[in-house]
């Protein structure tokens, strides 16, 4: 067999070219969104903070800061735990996911992929229309403190970080969101039942992680469900009437499941 039979086709080339293109074109969106979307939006982000905390101590369970304040005072681990959870345990895991299925099996990870797709476009709508400053952000009153600040990792704690991503983008948590997609994703595989443990674990440990750390509130991480199953309910929609359209069939592959 000669070295050239080996090598990927140009067209196999351009698909991933075209992946690469249509995730980075996504992230691009978020910065742009997240600089330019809302006038003035650290202020409005901050009333808005103020808003969740007054709607969720009206129905009785705005328990973030005496979660944050328990762990700090007694089960200081989780506090470590939940700083790498929510800095290492999201985009460095998804992506490690990501890129298995790519590789391994393309129709189930494109399912999966434009599911997200649709959960961000969903997601980007509420962050224009509320954004959020999460619990750490918040002024001392409030009684939060910002535990990835205090005891690290450092990548999330500068306000120039704004760069990068949106410190802003607290409603909806897509933590919780993508991570349950996962879970969701591993449960129903024919995997070993460590694999399908890991598919129910890993949005819980998430949740916990984004609410002592001070990243997110409680109605945020609702907020992350809510986007997510509406985003499944639409794309199986969706696929219902591709089946009945053959010429939208380039948008997804043969699915396995």
């Amino acid at each position: 067999m000669s070295v050239t039979n080996n090598l990927p086709s140009s067209r196999g080339v351009i698909r991933h070219i075209l992946e690469v293109v249509l995730l980075v074109g996504a992230y691009v969106v978020y910065e742009l969104i997240g600089k330019y979307g809302v006038p003035n939006v650290e202020a409005v982000a901050f009333e808005n903070a103020t808003r969740v905390i007054s709607w969720e101590s009206s129905m009785g369970f705005f328990w973030e800061q005496q979660w944050q304040e328990w762990a700090l005072q007694n089960f200081h681990a989780a506090i470590i735990f939940g700083n790498w959870m929510y800095t290492f345990g999201y985009w460095p895991v998804i992506f490690t996911i990501a890129i298995a299925l790519y590789i391994k099996d393309r129709a189930r990870y494109v399912y999966y992929r434009n599911i997200i797709l649709v959960s961000f476009i969903l997601a980007l709508i509420v962050f224009s229309l509320l954004p959020t400053a999460p619990p750490r952000f918040l002024p001392p009153e409030f009684g939060f403190i910002d535990t990835i600040q205090i005891y690290g990792p450092s990548q999330y704690t500068a306000r120039d970080s704004l760069i990068y991503y949106n410190l802003f983008a607290a409603m909806p948590s897509l933590h919780i969101g993508w991570t349950l997609l996962i879970g969701v994703m591993f449960v129903r595989s024919r995997v070993f039942i460590w694999i399908k443990a890991f598919g129910v674990m890993y949005p819980i440990l998430t949740f916990i992680g984004i609410i002592i750390t001070g990243n997110h509130y409680i109605i945020d991480a609702a907020g992350g469900l809510g986007v997510m199953l509406a985003a499944y309910l639409l794309y199986e929609a969706f696929l219902k009437i591709k089946h009945r359209m053959p010429s939208l069939a380039f948008i997804h592959y043969p699915r396995t499941d």
